[in-house]
């Protein structure tokens, strides 16, 4: 499936997903808990993340997945993630990652880079907020660092 924005282009696309949950409904108060896999995640301009895996839990409007993994440009991802449906103006997905040993050419080159201007493996976390009704207006920040990196200079 493809998320698509309000001007018709394509935010994420996922591939594969796989889905074991538990579903309580008392008094119309809904809970789940599970795990998810999703084999494939699209961002367009950043490249994908294979694998990803989390258990969730749903309750009172709040979707959580505690313990997110996953790869990305040969490089491994953490942390977890978390969207409130109650506040339904905006959707807001609060992320927090770290990713170990991405391959920086790959990364660039998904941008749009044409490649071999630096090379190397990033290390980096950081903590984000994405409105989903607005994807490209997402806050936050972090740090990153170059391990083993290699930059050419520019002729």
């Amino acid at each position: 499936f493809k998320v698509v924005t309000k001007e018709g282009q394509t935010s994420v696309g996922v591939t594969g997903i796989g889905l074991e949950s538990s579903v309580e409904l008392v008094q119309q108060d809904l809970k789940m808990a599970g795990d998810v896999t999703l084999t494939r995640v699209e961002v367009p301009g950043v490249g994908s993340i294979e694998g990803l895996t989390s258990p969730f839990t749903y309750a009172a409007g709040q979707l959580a997945f505690p313990k997110i993994s996953g790869k990305f440009h040969k490089g491994e991802l953490a942390g977890k993630a978390s969207i409130d449906f109650d506040k339904t103006q905006d959707l807001p997905l609060e992320i927090s990652m770290e990713g170990r040993g991405v391959d920086v050419d790959l990364l660039l080159k998904a941008f749009g880079n044409s490649g071999d201007q630096l090379t190397g493996s990033l290390n980096a976390d950081g903590t984000f907020t994405i409105p989903l009704t607005r994807p490209r207006e997402l806050t936050g920040g972090g740090s990153f660092a170059l391990e083993k990196g290699q930059a050419k200079l520019l002729e």
